[in-house]
């Protein structure tokens, strides 16, 4: 009886662990599944007029709802989240990393080098994509990334401030491609862009995926 048990103890171990691993990373597995969910919703409100009206005045609600906060958002990949900004910080800078980082808990950041957010050329918004953290409600706020396409738009909003950007560029640069992030600018001085950067492949910090948008100023 009792070598029976030890038998399959170590199967009872197993299977205790992965289902552990597979509550864990639940936020990991929706942020993946945010984009397909949104396109097969999209084609059901497009083949439904009456219900895609609806949708459309849902969502404007939402927009106008969190006005009052900073707020990113990436229709196309279920992406919607508070952002701290970090002026004069360069997330290419060891020390002005660490004050990056602080902010990851509270959604994205914005950072860039410049005196305001409309002078600056280069704009850095970074965000996790599989932190470490499980208590981290925006542990996995980018794990989408890989999903975006040239074309999508995403935008970025003080307020009723709100500045839309075309997504043009992706690409992966190592951690320490500080000539690389720094040539993500355009050489345009009318163009404004917006980098989002977060750790790739999920659950590594091996690369930084990075999606290139941009604005005509």
């Amino acid at each position: 009886m009792r070598a029976g048990l030890l038998r399959k103890f170590p199967s009872v171990v197993l299977v205790t662990m992965g289902v552990c691993l597979l509550l864990w990373q639940t936020p990991l597995i929706i942020s993946l599944l945010k984009p397909t969910y949104n396109s097969i919703a999209d084609y059901f409100n497009r083949s439904h007029a009456h219900s895609s009206a609806q949708t459309s005045t849902s969502n404007t609600l939402a927009v106008k709802a969190s006005d009052s906060a900073h707020k990113f958002n990436y229709p196309n990949l279920g992406i919607s989240a508070p952002f701290i900004l970090t002026d004069n910080t360069n997330p290419l800078s060891y020390s002005d990393w660490n004050k990056i980082r602080a902010t990851l808990k509270q959604g994205l950041n914005v950072s860039y080098n410049g005196e305001s957010y409309d002078d600056a050329r280069l704009i850095y918004v970074i965000g996790h994509s599989s932190d470490y953290d499980a208590f981290n409600p925006f542990a996995t706020v980018f794990a989408s990334l890989g999903q975006a396409k040239t074309g999508d738009t995403f935008t970025v909003s003080f307020g009723d401030k709100q500045f839309t950007y075309s997504v043009v560029e992706k690409k992966t640069l190592k951690p320490t491609d500080e000539q690389g992030f720094k040539g993500l600018a355009s050489n345009d001085d009318h163009i404004q862009r917006v980098v989002l950067v977060t750790c790739w492949p999920v659950l590594t910090t091996w690369n930084r995926l990075v999606v290139v948008g941009e604005r005509h100023l």
